[in-house]
């Protein structure tokens, strides 16, 4: 469960927040980056059903609207091919729609399978940012790849990208502080699962990894990433988002872990 479930978290909330940034970025980019991004997301729901087929995590609502998130993006795919706008919005909206409320879903099962009693709502937020700054570092990385075949191509699609990923990076960090400060306002246990989780001697050291990669590592590329685009500098800005995707990618999945074993979202 330990190398499940993390998994199963990270890859949908990766798949939610692409959905969730196509609906941000202009029609007028290439259809044929929709059709990747579309395609990434659809092999991300299609990885994760073996997972969610088995018996210690299977829920039939999750897989219902799993399978629904899925139908809903290859859908979406198919009106790209055929170049349906009114059709191709209505299909993003259900996959977006249904990749959200299956983390919804998942936060469920993650509280089934651990017992933990953490905050619903934080616990929904911390979903929510992370699909966010999941999604957001693709998106990004792969749209600078444009610029390459379209060298006319506006720099604020890419300047938009970048801009939602030094938010998504800003929102993590914060709900992680406060998560911790929250945990160690409550109760006795709660500021006891605190002190294990930063301690860096013990627990605490997946912590400081989770921090110094996935969390500061992101927010230093935010400041060297909107220099180079405020430069129009989209090659420097894509290498840059490809380094950020590793940060954030380790990032995530240690925080995935670390909240099945401490129940702390961070």
């Amino acid at each position: 469960m330990r190398i499940s479930l993390p998994f199963l978290l990270l890859t949908t909330h990766m798949a939610a927040g692409i959905l969730l940034l196509l609906l941000t970025i202009s029609p007028v980019v290439q259809k044929s980056f929709f059709r990747l991004c579309a395609l990434l997301t659809a092999a991300l729901i299609v990885v994760t059903m073996p997972v969610r087929y088995q018996p210690r995590f299977y829920d039939p609502r999750a897989f219902t609207v799993s399978c629904l998130c899925l139908g809903a993006t290859l859908a979406y795919l198919l009106t790209l091919l055929k170049d349906h706008p009114k059709l191709e919005r209505n299909f993003l909206l259900i996959a977006s729609t249904s990749a959200i409320f299956l983390s919804g879903l998942d936060m469920s099962t993650l509280k089934r399978l651990t017992g933990f009693a953490t905050s619903t709502i934080l616990l929904y937020t911390s979903f929510f940012f992370s699909s966010l700054l999941l999604g957001s570092t693709m998106v990004a990385m792969l749209i600078g790849h444009w610029y390459v075949m379209d060298t006319s191509m506006s720099i604020a699609h890419l300047k938009k990208a970048s801009t939602w990923f030094a938010v998504a990076v800003w929102l993590r960090l914060g709900l992680a502080g406060g998560a911790l400060v929250y945990y160690w306002a409550q109760a006795s246990y709660d500021r006891q699962a605190v002190v294990r989780l930063i301690d860096p001697l013990g627990e605490g050291i997946m912590l400081w990894f989770r921090v110094l990669i996935g969390l500061l590592g992101p927010l230093i590329l935010t400041f060297f990433i909107a220099r180079t685009v405020n430069l129009r500098a989209t090659l420097s800005a894509t290498g840059l988002f490809y380094v950020a995707v590793i940060f954030v990618l380790f990032g995530e999945l240690l925080a995935k872990y670390l909240l099945t074993v401490s129940y702390i979202p961070v």
